[in-house]
């Protein structure tokens, strides 16, 4: 058994930390309870994310499937490509589209017009990855229209040949330019410089013999001709 007399002279100073101690456990019964309902909403929030998550859950992947494919699954023709357009979501005025590119390592949604698709059959937008144009397509009924992508398609065929048609001119011209100095080039072998033996005579001598370059030189004929006009080697 323990006794200690109770400290009259410090009331105030206790009364002071009673006081501190009162609140502080106060507030850990709260922080207890606020955990309590805090693991309770917590595990109705996991429960309701599991329940959304099955009806969107996959078979072979985790990603979940926000597609509306059973109202339809459009077509994308782009400059070089021609790939499915899947509905991600639909109001009367809006309907967002997405377009895989790069191999399926890409996409981009397309927020396009509702009604511009229902009435056409098809809408028009900016490429994702170039200048170029996006041609998203439900089902055209219109000729033209069919023919309007044709016809971007041939007219990015003729920029394509162009661009060849430039590159080749420009080979051609640095063909001649290579040409030209080939030429020169080749006249410096129709007299061949004792400069020109002694480079090769130094690039080549050790472990060739022991004679040094004038004793090559002075056996040489006056001239070494190693090429002449329109006699082959």
């Amino acid at each position: 058994m323990t006794h200690f007399d109770v400290q009259w002279d410090k009331l105030d100073e206790f009364i002071e930390k009673s006081k501190s101690t009162v609140e502080d456990f106060k507030r850990l019964n709260e922080i207890e309870e606020e955990k309590k309902k805090l693991h309770d909403d917590e595990s109705k929030l996991v429960n309701e994310e599991n329940e959304i998550r099955k009806k969107y859950k996959q078979e072979y992947t985790k990603k979940l499937n926000d597609r509306l494919d059973d109202f339809g699954i459009l077509t994308v023709v782009s400059g070089s490509d021609h790939d499915e357009g899947r509905i991600i979501s639909v109001t009367e005025d809006e309907m967002k589209v997405r377009y895989w590119y790069n191999y399926g390592s890409s996409s981009m949604d397309f927020i396009i017009s509702t009604k511009e698709l229902q009435e056409k059959g098809y809408v028009v937008e900016k490429a994702p990855y170039s200048n170029g144009k996006i041609f998203i397509v439900d089902n055209i009924k219109n000729p033209m229209d069919v023919f309007e992508i044709i016809k971007y398609r041939l007219k990015l065929e003729v920029g394509e040949q162009k661009r060849k048609l430039q590159w080749g001119e420009e080979e051609v011209e640095k063909g001649k330019d290579r040409i030209k100095k080939a030429k020169e080039e080749l006249e410096k072998y129709k007299k061949v410089s004792d400069g020109m033996i002694t480079k090769i005579f130094n690039d080549i001598s050790f472990g060739v013999t022991d004679l040094k370059i004038e004793d090559i030189l002075k056996t040489l004929p006056r001239e070494v001709c190693m090429y002449e006009d329109n006699k082959g080697e």
